[in-house]
């Protein structure tokens, strides 16, 4: 499985996982399987800093077989790898990024961490793209989920964009909801400066 969203540094490739799962896509018979999805999935999140573009098409080809595989499950980690895709700097992806947010919260049967993940996909498309009352909007639903589930690592994302949105409107935000609460929220996440920055969906 993909090291996904907290454990990846921006610019961070780990070159061994990505020869170990192009071996085993090879060896693979053809045709849609849960397998191939993951194997896809993986390469679209490792490739995602990288030069070509096979983890672009890698992601788009785990959407589409997770979609005729119908499980739910590995559409939520293909459209993530695919949504991770579009910030390569050779994609405009805001409106996809948008798309695919707006496709996650529409899953029927999805568990509250994708719910989550979905609005603060939007969150950040949406403040990438200006609309701070969306974006506002979402990273309101996304706290308040954090706070009910206890999911650290979304609180963190959320104090970053309310940290930057006050920054903005020139605000000194509240201490405890950005500043402070921060390095307890990302601890061990794995995720500093610019890969918090790439996760969250370039807002600023």
């Amino acid at each position: 499985m993909p090291r996904a969203y907290f454990f990846r540094e921006h610019g961070e490739t780990d070159d061994d996982l990505v020869g170990t799962v192009e071996q085993t896509l090879a060896r693979l018979p053809p045709g849609d399987q849960p397998l191939r999805c993951r194997l896809l999935t993986t390469l679209a999140f490792e490739l995602a800093d990288g030069g070509s573009e096979r983890g672009y098409h890698s992601s788009a080809q785990a959407v589409e077989m997770a979609r005729r595989l119908g499980d739910p499950f590995l559409l939520t980690m293909a459209l993530g790898g695919r949504s991770r895709q579009s910030l390569s700097f050779w994609h405009d992806g805001l409106d996809e990024r948008l798309r695919i947010g707006a496709e996650l919260l529409a899953l029927p049967g999805k568990p509250v961490t994708t719910e989550a993940l979905a609005h603060v996909m939007l969150m950040a498309a949406s403040s990438g793209g200006a609309d701070f009352a969306a974006a506002d909007q979402h990273a309101g639903q996304a706290a308040r989920i954090a706070d009910r589930y206890d999911l650290p690592t979304v609180a963190a994302a959320v104090s970053i964009y309310r940290a930057t949105r006050a920054a903005l409107d020139g605000a000194q935000p509240p201490l405890q909801s950005s500043t402070s609460r921060r390095p307890r929220s990302t601890a061990g996440s794995g995720r500093t400066g610019r890969g918090w920055r790439s996760w969250a969906g370039h807002p600023c």
